[in-house]
């Protein structure tokens, strides 16, 4: 196990360089620069001299192979460089969001995987009755859905229409009340693991019915063992097994999911910070906040190989 994990991190170096060298020459195909966003709100008296100057002062007229290069050598020295529009360290502006983007991203999880999976396993058990064919109408609904079109759905039902819950922020002005947050988080949360509960659902019920309908659960039931050891000792484990893939799987997309969501809550996690350095053209920021989340799937994906090896004895990394 241990060459495994080392041989993985190994490849992963490479991985990570090429995933830079694509987010950076996509940068610099976008329109504008961060010289030109800085002075995009003045007041019309800005030269295109200044602009140019302005340009020159933060080496945006260097070559871009000689831009890629100067921010690689920073970064193999533990410096992910300074935003090119608050000129605030990288990693200062990321680590500060890191913290409620986790909140969002872990409740969103914890809550999809409980309740998707039951709901599956539930639907598996009741199969082809009038819960089952209802429960599989919902998780259809709930894939094919833009995750966008439910937070606003959201926001019109329980916070316009009905105004039960907050409709942007993390706390309300001067309040760090843990009811508070609670009530901030409780429409974003939602609005991303509906997706989420769908395909955990949809899963979990087909990954429940092949173990059902296994050899070794009919001698279970043969030997006389009540239904509900059956389904909870022997069909239970074995039908979360490919669930643990599909976790992995999920985190990066919730992370993806989380730049829309925290854009429509104005909830402030790193996906707010991705959308304003696109808006900024903050390219210091833009590599730093992707290097950071291919760092996370790229971990993510080898806790779930871990993961998966631990659970399943058949599968053994050599």
């Amino acid at each position: 196990m241990g060459k495994y994990i080392l041989r993985r991190i190994l490849i992963s170096i490479p991985m990570l360089i090429l995933v830079t060298i694509i987010v950076f020459a996509l940068a610099n195909l976008m329109p504008g620069d961060a010289a030109m966003a800085m002075f995009a709100s003045g007041d019309g008296s800005i030269t295109a001299e200044a602009i140019e100057q302005q340009r020159e002062n933060m080496g945006l007229n260097d070559p871009a192979v000689t831009r890629y290069f100067r921010w690689l050598g920073q970064l193999i020295r533990g410096d992910m460089g300074v935003s090119q529009v608050t000129f605030q360290p990288v990693w200062e502006m990321i680590k500060l969001r890191i913290g409620p983007t986790v909140l969002l991203m872990g409740t969103s999880l914890i809550l999809s995987i409980i309740i998707g999976v039951a709901l599956g396993i539930f639907s598996a058990v009741k199969q082809y009755s009038i819960a089952d064919y209802v429960l599989t109408v919902i998780s259809f609904i709930g894939r094919s859905v833009p995750i966008f079109f439910v937070g606003l759905f959201l926001v019109y039902l329980l916070a316009l229409k009905f105004p039960i819950f907050p409709t942007s922020g993390m706390h309300r002005m001067g309040s760090t009340d843990i009811v508070d947050l609670l009530k901030h988080l409780f429409l974003p949360c939602l609005s991303l693991s509906i997706l989420r509960i769908a395909e955990f659902l949809r899963y979990s019920r087909a990954s429940m019915l092949e173990v059902l309908n296994a050899d070794y659960i009919w001698t279970a039931r043969s030997k006389g063992i009540k239904e509900r050891n059956v389904l909870t000792r022997h069909a239970l484990r074995n039908a979360l097994i490919p669930i643990i893939t599909l976790i992995g799987i999920n985190i990066p997309v919730m992370f993806s999911g989380a730049i829309m969501i925290e854009q429509v809550f104005q909830w402030p996690g790193l996906g707010t910070l991705f959308n304003t350095a696109v808006i900024q053209r903050d390219q210091s920021l833009l590599m730093g906040l992707c290097l950071f989340s291919s760092v996370v799937v790229l971990i993510s994906n080898l806790l779930t190989d871990i993961a998966y090896a631990l659970v399943d004895p058949r599968i053994r990394y050599e």
